[in-house]
């Protein structure tokens, strides 16, 4: 299953290079782009640089792949450009939509964990169910795979985000898949568990006081505050455990 995923989303990013050679700003002003026959990235790339970059593999000036390597490249040094490139463009027009998957994308070739905290905040984007998807197809499988090649020490919290969307049946058209699936997958990597189809009934709490009715979506997220403080990074297994 993780092969199809990965396949389908490579596809679906050859399909999104599509569009016209023009750059935006925040409020949607269009500019055309200075294309040169070579295209270059500093060490430190800045929100501007990257949204130029953007721009042109949206325009086919720049391929996709030698893009995201090169700003992979750059490691923790793209990080801060990227995630100013998502906080400000966040209520920018549908336009500069791919812009901001892209800026994910670059994230997940990122090889560190500094690279979380901004994959997790577009995770949590519902406004936004194909950057959403992106992100979290990204901490599904990617940056799993890049905390077990490189040896890392995870950060926990890739756990709550997928176990906060494995209930949510939204079908991503671009991806071709539910937002539940690649949450499911993601929870199948990092603890060895699969938590199954979506639920979305009722489960009844025997906690010592009087009986509670709870959704599942609840019975989740009380599930997540109790092994919170236990849970623990098993590099020999690669994945979580709980004692």
């Amino acid at each position: 299953m993780k092969e199809l995923f990965v396949v389908t989303f490579w596809i679906w990013a050859v399909v999104l290079c599509r569009g016209s050679a023009h750059a935006q700003g925040p409020s949607g002003d269009t500019t055309a782009v200075n294309v040169p026959p070579r295209w270059s990235l500093s060490q430190l790339p800045d929100q501007a640089e990257l949204g130029n970059v953007f721009a042109r593999i949206q325009s086919g000036h720049v391929d996709l792949y030698d893009a995201l390597e090169r700003i992979g490249e750059r490691g923790d040094k793209a990080i801060a450009g990227l995630g100013a490139f998502l906080r400000d463009f966040r209520k920018a027009p549908d336009s500069l939509r791919q812009h901001r998957v892209f800026a994910v994308m670059a994230l997940g070739e990122v090889g560190s964990t500094a690279a979380f905290p901004f994959l997790s905040s577009a995770a949590r984007q519902r406004e936004d169910q194909l950057l959403r998807g992106t992100a979290l197809n990204i901490l599904a499988v990617n940056h799993y795979e890049r905390v077990v090649r490189n040896d890392l020490i995870p950060d926990k919290s890739v756990v709550h985000e997928l176990v906060q969307a494995v209930d949510d049946s939204t079908y991503v058209q671009e991806l071709s898949v539910p937002i539940n699936e690649i949450a499911r997958m993601g929870l199948m990597n990092w603890l060895g568990r699969d938590f199954g189809t979506p639920d979305t009934g009722t489960v009844v709490l025997q906690t010592g006081g009087a009986p509670r009715t709870v959704t599942i979506r609840q019975f989740r997220e009380l599930w997540w505050q109790r092994v919170n403080p236990k849970i623990r990074w098993n590099h020999q297994l690669a994945r979580f455990e709980i004692p």
